[in-house]
């Protein structure tokens, strides 16, 4: 891949206000989800695909941490995956 050159998010994208959610114990915490979002990915031939979040991330993972920070949409509920792996990380 050579650059993600645009986003967009479908009608099954959590908006903000469903960004938490409370466990059957009562716990309130964080939803983990980048279902419903896509990256426009720019292949090295030249063609252009839209690709779940979930594989690119997989598969590009600074290539899109560096597109979220540059566009400003790292805090959005579907880049604060990097959030919950950091805090595994750290346990």
């Amino acid at each position: 891949m050579e650059v993600i050159i645009d986003l967009k998010t479908t009608s099954d994208a959590l908006d903000e206000s469903h960004s938490m959610q409370i466990s059957l114990s009562g716990n309130i915490h964080p939803r983990w989800t980048s279902k419903g979002w896509y990256l426009c990915a720019q292949w090295k031939n030249g063609l252009t695909t839209w690709e779940s979040l979930r594989d690119m991330k997989e598969a590009f993972l600074i290539k899109v941490a560096e597109y979220a920070f540059a566009h400003n949409i790292k805090d959005k509920i579907a880049f604060k995956w990097w959030e919950h792996d950091t805090m595994r990380r750290k346990a």
